[in-house]
């Protein structure tokens, strides 16, 4: 199995109660739904000079660079599979059980330099209200697109969902293949994807769950990846006979581990046995 990746040109978080805030220099990736921090008093404070939109929701936008997509498309050969990797940096409230959805999106958007602590908020970027600097409403969101709605909601009615439980690995890797084949192919352009809630989450008054990703800014070895894999084995059997048992234990002899594929060439020996062998008796004698 052949892997290759490439890792994220851009991304950015996106936050429904500061509508017009860039975040696109955040080390960290919000993925959330803070609506009902403290559900004993209700209470959600408001942005100063900010309209509340009656909720706290967060979601990330990631898009992977053309010319780094066309070096994995000479790469692809066969039956292949691109999977989209995020790890996990912290979470607050997790839930047992979960969705993550991912949106491929149709606009274009600008990444910028704000980040969330900035005081004044920077607004040189995509936002919740719009992929580029907000202005007006006529640079929302949502102008062509199937789904027009605010927080990078232009995108198509490709979904991909991630579920994850108590004994899940909290990273997101999930299978994109038909997203990035429709790059590949033309059918659409390469606007990166959009990460958030499931709409049942989103709209609960009463959700609380956070998870932080790292982002391409992470000072860490885990930026946001697109890994594909692809079988690229060949082999020839010779007179050997394939072995049928499900249940094989296969070895390798003469493996040194450290090779020079520029000078030489390895031999390396192939050892395959029963994991279970057949017991075998005999009623006469081995004499």
């Amino acid at each position: 199995m052949a892997v290759y990746k490439i890792f994220a040109g851009k991304d950015t978080s996106l936050y429904s109660n500061k509508p017009a805030l860039n975040a696109g220099l955040d080390e960290i990736l919000d993925i959330g739904v803070k609506n009902n921090v403290d559900p004993l008093s209700n209470l959600i404070d408001p942005v100063p000079s900010e309209p509340l939109l009656g909720d706290n929701i967060r979601r990330a936008l990631v898009m992977f660079d053309d010319n780094d997509l066309e070096t994995l498309k000479q790469f692809r050969t066969g039956s292949w599979q691109a999977n989209l990797k995020l790890f996990l940096a912290n979470a607050e409230n997790l839930n047992t059980d979960y969705t993550l959805e991912i949106r491929q999106i149709l606009q274009s958007w600008e990444m910028g330099t704000g980040q969330f602590a900035d005081s004044p908020e920077v607004r040189n970027g995509a936002c919740w209200y719009s992929p580029n600097p907000y202005t007006s409403a006529s640079n929302s969101w949502g102008n062509g697109g199937f789904y027009i709605t605010p927080g990078g909601g232009s995108w198509t009615n490709l979904i991909v969902t991630q579920s994850f439980n108590n004994q899940s690995s909290k990273d997101i890797e999930a299978d994109v293949t038909a997203i990035v084949d429709s790059w590949f192919s033309g059918s659409y352009s390469n606007n990166g994807i959009l990460v958030k809630h499931s709409s049942s989450i989103e709209n609960d008054p009463n959700s609380y769950i956070v998870l932080n990703y790292f982002s391409n800014d992470t000072h860490t070895i885990y930026p946001p990846t697109l890994e594909i894999r692809w079988d690229d084995s060949s082999y020839i059997s010779g007179s050997l006979t394939e072995e049928q048992n499900s249940y094989s234990v296969v070895t390798i002899a003469n493996n040194t581990g450290t090779y020079n594929v520029n000078t030489e060439k390895y031999r390396f020996r192939i050892n395959c046995r029963d994991m279970y062998p057949r017991r075998v008796f005999t009623t006469s004698s081995l004499y």
